[in-house]
């Protein structure tokens, strides 16, 4: 039988467990609400929104030459389920296994700085609709007035804190394996082993490395048009602290994790049409 002061203590134990289950609740929730506010403050989901967009509207082409209304159906099953809500959910699971109190919250400090709030203002404005007529005009007055180079070397070390290019490179490559696989399986007239599919998607991948630099270039250039050089700096900088640096590498992981989990999706949502015909 169980002693009067084991007892006690077991009581003592069931006792304190709603609080302690309380406690935990009341963590996860703030860890939540501060991982939320990174993922929309540092515009993660338009981002990824924004890569998925420009490569449907270059797939919506038919470059591969599939039947076009097999083609439309293809793509029309890509845009589901590469959806913003989608890549965002997934990307906030990744940033839920690596969470670390300590540097989340001295990225939301960061957030709050007069510098980043310019930055991630214009960062979130640019994929407004607003933003899209701004970048005509952004990009003219760069063509009549060219940046210093002071000026690109400030957004190419960004460019390179922030590992712009590697996470372009990663989700346009993943997509177009996805993509291709997809066609190999609803092609009437051609199929392709694993090998030739790697072997163009290497081939891909070898295009968008020689090229991504300067586009990624391009684009912030676009992108930060209205920003001074000395703001750029300092928002760039924090990318070279500890809490920065793990902000870029959950970010990278969180969008790679993603677009794994979204090509997946697209493939089984092809798989199941192509067994249904």
């Amino acid at each position: 039988m169980m002693n009067k002061r084991c007892l006690s203590h077991a009581i003592m134990i069931l006792s304190l467990m709603p609080l302690t289950l309380m406690a935990q609740n009341t963590a996860t929730t703030n860890h939540s609400a501060k991982i939320n506010k990174i993922i929309s403050a540092t515009s993660i989901g338009l981002q990824m929104n924004g890569t998925t967009k420009e490569f449907h509207d270059q797939f919506s082409q038919n470059p591969l030459g599939l039947n076009p209304s097999t083609n439309d159906q293809m793509m029309n099953i890509f845009k589901h389920n590469f959806d913003q809500k989608t890549l965002v959910d997934d990307a906030f699971q990744t940033f839920q296994d690596n969470y670390n109190a300590q540097y989340a919250d001295s990225v939301i400090n960061w957030i709050h700085s007069k510098a980043s709030q310019q930055v991630l203002h214009t960062k979130q404005d640019y994929y407004t609709l607003q933003g899209i007529r701004k970048r005509v005009v952004n990009k003219y007055e760069l063509e009549q007035n060219p940046p210093s180079q002071e000026r690109t070397n400030i957004i190419d070390s960004l460019a390179h804190r922030t590992s712009a290019a590697e996470a372009e490179i990663n989700a346009n490559v993943k997509m177009f394996r996805a993509v291709v696989k997809a066609f190999s399986r609803l092609s009437d007239q051609r199929t392709f082993s694993d090998a030739q599919i790697e072997g163009f998607v290497n081939n891909y991948r070898s295009q968008m490395n020689s090229q991504m630099d300067q586009e990624i270039q391009k684009q912030l250039l676009v992108m930060y048009h209205s920003i001074d050089n000395q703001t750029l700096k300092t928002y760039s900088s924090f990318y070279t602290t500890e809490p920065g640096k793990w902000l870029n590498k959950t970010t990278l992981n969180s969008m790679q994790e993603a677009f794994d989990a979204a090509t997946d999706r697209f493939l089984k949502s092809v798989e199941k049409i192509n067994a249904e015909q």
